[in-house]
């Protein structure tokens, strides 16, 4: 039912954000359930890195929505709150007992595009939109494909297989 929809968001795009929102849910539960299956400080992070690439995408999803202002008013509470969600764990995630090297090296990555994504979410006026949004489409990804990184280097850790 989503995949249609992003043919064309204009079209309807309340109905995009609708059916974005109960994608996401789906995929919270899964997540919870990987997370609880696991039952390990490893899993928790798989979980929470996993959160971090769709807070990647979420407060994309949000700027985008909000500047098509389209659901405006929710769109820009998701993002300041995504924004807070993503800057907390990813303090957690820093400071997590089990990362390695290479898990921390991944994690500074992450923080330099965080940088750059705060900055592109925060560009408002006229003038500097069409760079913002060029700025929020290539960070988010960016940000998405080291936390995907993050993620699969938790998972080994979790199936204690550390490379």
């Amino acid at each position: 039912r989503y995949r249609p929809l992003l043919v064309d968001i204009h079209s309807d795009a309340k109905a995009v954000w609708a059916a974005s929102e109960a994608v996401l849910a789906s995929a919270h539960k899964l997540t919870l359930a990987y997370e609880k299956f696991a039952g390990s400080p490893a899993g928790r992070l798989v979980n929470l890195s996993g959160r971090q690439r769709m807070l990647s995408q979420r407060m994309a999803k949000a700027y985008f929505f909000r500047q098509m202002d389209v659901n405006a008013g929710p769109a820009g509470e998701m993002l300041d709150t995504a924004m807070k969600e993503f800057a907390k764990a990813h303090e957690e995630l820093k400071s997590a007992g089990i990362n390695t090297a290479q898990i921390r090296d991944e994690l500074a990555l992450v923080e330099q595009q965080w940088f750059f994504f705060q900055n592109a979410l925060g560009m408002r006026d006229a003038g500097s939109q069409k760079k913002a949004a060029t700025d929020v489409g290539t960070t988010s990804e960016r940000i998405l494909e080291q936390m995907d990184l993050v993620v699969g280097h938790y998972e080994r850790l979790a199936l204690g297989t550390p490379r």
